[in-house]
């Protein structure tokens, strides 16, 4: 179970976009001074359909992932859990919305 659970962001594409989506937490008091992400776990996708997380890596305190696809008018919540290099595992939202 992750420890922290970021709020969530919004992304708005078009079915036929590869767009990556980054999670940065630079910016907060999540992380300790030097502590960065050393893996990332498969992204979930909900609901289950027509959007794909391709690809994912981490670099420093970013997290990105590549999303594909979906359904117009469907939104989606993207999900990840990183863990850090010092075993904090924190998890992240961003919610997709599909538009033509």
């Amino acid at each position: 179970m992750p420890g922290v659970k970021r709020a969530s962001e919004i992304l708005q594409m078009t079915a036929d976009e590869v767009r990556i989506v980054e999670y940065d937490w630079s910016d907060n008091n999540d992380l300790a001074t030097g502590e960065t992400f050393s893996s990332i776990a498969v992204p979930t996708v909900s609901p289950v359909g027509s959007l794909a997380a391709i690809n994912q890596a981490v670099s420093g305190t970013a997290a990105t992932v590549t999303v594909q696809g979906g359904t117009d008018y469907q939104d989606y919540t993207v999900n990840v859990i990183v863990t850090t290099n010092t075993g904090q595992k924190l998890e992240g939202e961003i919610l997709v919305k599909v538009r033509p």
